[in-house]
């Protein structure tokens, strides 16, 4: 049932905070578990209006890649993980969207920062996901992470935003 104030009602939220813990905890084959078979992984280099196959991407993996990405985080040798970064976002301002095809679209905004050594680096942006229910929960058909620093030079993203 859709809260009339338009904001995610709790169980798309619960859904959301669970994803970015395991993300945050480098709990990688976990955060595998949530993708659909269709899934899909974006993160624009232009603006989400754009299409990801005639468009430069920073990040578009299909769920292929997106398994093959897992399995190299879990190997332990991705150098720029060595030591692996200290993760913690938050997010918020979650909306639920109209949906199409039965799936359930959310956004909202987040703010990450990854410790790594003596660096700190602030990620910002939105987050867009497009869900498939599934039981009690959800899978996840399509997510686009817009990062407000896509413009300038970016860190080596050795995790997953």
């Amino acid at each position: 049932m859709k809260d009339p104030s338009g904001s995610a009602p709790p169980d798309v939220a619960d859904f959301v905070c669970r994803e970015t813990w395991l993300l945050d905890r480098h709990r990688y084959d976990d955060w595998e578990n949530l993708w659909d078979d269709d899934g899909a992984y974006w993160v624009p280099l232009a603006g989400i209006d754009e299409d990801p196959d005639y468009k430069m991407s920073i990040i578009y993996d299909n769920r292929g890649r997106i398994r093959r990405r897992v399995a190299q985080l879990g190997t332990g040798h991705r150098h720029a993980q060595i030591p692996r970064s200290r993760l913690a976002r938050t997010i918020g301002g979650l909306q639920r969207f109209e949906s199409a095809d039965g799936l359930v679209n959310v956004g909202g905004a987040f703010v990450l920062v990854e410790q790594r050594s003596v660096r700190q680096t602030t990620w910002a942006g939105h987050y867009y996901y497009s869900l498939r229910p599934a039981g009690d929960s959800y899978l996840i058909s399509r997510k686009i992470v817009d990062l407000v620093q896509k413009a300038e030079d970016l860190e080596t993203l050795g995790f997953i935003l």
